[in-house]
């Protein structure tokens, strides 16, 4: 998850790794169907650029919801 140290400040990563979606958490589902043992190869940049941008997204969204407030 270094993608997601990166991508979001350190006070909201657990808030963003932990994001829901339905029954799913988005981000765990996402990387254990690109486990390296699965596709036999690492994560390219566009996967990486994916995933940075759609954390980002998702930390927006939580702090517009405690903005809301």
């Amino acid at each position: 998850m270094s993608e997601l140290r990166q991508a979001v400040k350190p006070e909201r990563r657990d808030l963003v790794r932990d994001y829901p979606r339905g029954r799913y958490l988005i981000f765990k589902k996402w990387l254990s169907y690109r486990d390296s043992k699965a596709l036999s190869r690492g994560l390219e940049l566009v996967e990486v650029d994916w995933f940075s941008e759609v954390a980002r997204r998702i930390a927006g969204i939580l702090w517009l919801s405690e903005v809301g407030k």
